[in-house]
């Protein structure tokens, strides 16, 4: 976006279309969208006639184009795609940790980093994992399911939700002759079916819908599979459900962080749940 937007680039005035063929591109499911989005790009007016555009994309993203299209998300378990939780660190350490010491020297801020700041953040990430943790006396609800307990609370909520949505969906058909696949009809287009796979041979589950694509997390599709009568939530592939992403980090919360008490429901980087 900011690249496209400087005039000096030449692309500020078509920015959105170009903004939209680089979607398409990375969007692509299946490697032949993938060339046939880049060969609409690379045969547009605003490709042929930007030498800018043309070295920039060439040089900066198309050698790396495994790293950013769909299509080869599969099979290498969940993608960080953001660094957000960077920037959210940053903004606690800065605001919290050292607005009052604005004219410390460098030698001091690494001391508040390295006493104040790392220690209190170990403790709200034990805090985190213990209390989410029926081993430590976390009581669920009878209408969670036993293989969401014992999970993080955002990945709990997302399949609470999707696995509601899941119930509006009429038609999970198995297809016949395998284990893990299945037809699921769009809720959206009656002639539109969804191919889900549980177990894709490499690790992970798939889903040709777009929330799936987006997120790699589980969609509602998925969930309509998993909630028919013959199916468990075991058929999921392995290493999927127990990414960390999905999971709690067991070996940490007996962990002793010393020369910090927080108490019950203090929330350590100023946020409310």
């Amino acid at each position: 976006m900011r690249w496209l937007s400087k005039i000096d680039n030449g692309a500020a005035d078509a920015k959105d279309k170009v903004i939209s063929m680089l979607r398409r591109c990375a969007h692509a499911v299946s490697v032949e969208d993938y060339q046939t989005a880049l060969s609409s790009l690379q045969g547009s007016t605003e490709w042929v006639s930007n030498g800018r555009l043309r070295q920039w994309f060439s040089r900066t993203w198309i050698p790396e184009y495994k790293r950013w299209v769909w299509a080869y998300r599969f099979g290498f378990g969940l993608l960080v795609n953001t660094n957000n939780g960077l920037e959210r660190q940053n903004k606690v350490f800065k605001y919290t940790y050292l607005e009052e010491k604005k004219n410390n020297s460098l030698s001091a801020m690494v001391k508040i980093l390295i006493t104040d700041y790392l220690p209190a953040m170990m403790l709200k990430y034990v805090r985190d994992n213990a209390v989410s943790s029926e081993n430590f006396g976390r009581r669920y609800q009878t209408c969670i399911p036993n293989f969401l307990r014992s999970r993080p609370p955002i990945f709990l909520k997302h399949c609470m939700q999707k696995m509601e949505a899941a119930l509006m969906i009429d038609h999970v058909k198995k297809v016949e002759e395998t284990d893990s696949c299945y037809q699921v009809k769009s809720q959206s287009d009656n002639k539109k079916i969804f191919n889900v796979v549980l177990d894709n041979g490499k690790g992970m589950p798939s889903c040709e819908c777009h929330d799936w694509n987006w997120t790699l997390m589980p969609c509602k599709h998925i969930c309509a599979v998993l909630q028919s009568p013959d199916v468990t939530w075991d058929k999921v592939a392995r290493p999927y459900m127990d990414s960390p992403f999905f999971t709690l980090d067991m070996e940490v919360v007996n962990i002793p962080v010393s020369g910090l008490r927080v108490e019950i429901g203090e929330d350590l980087d100023g946020d409310k749940e």
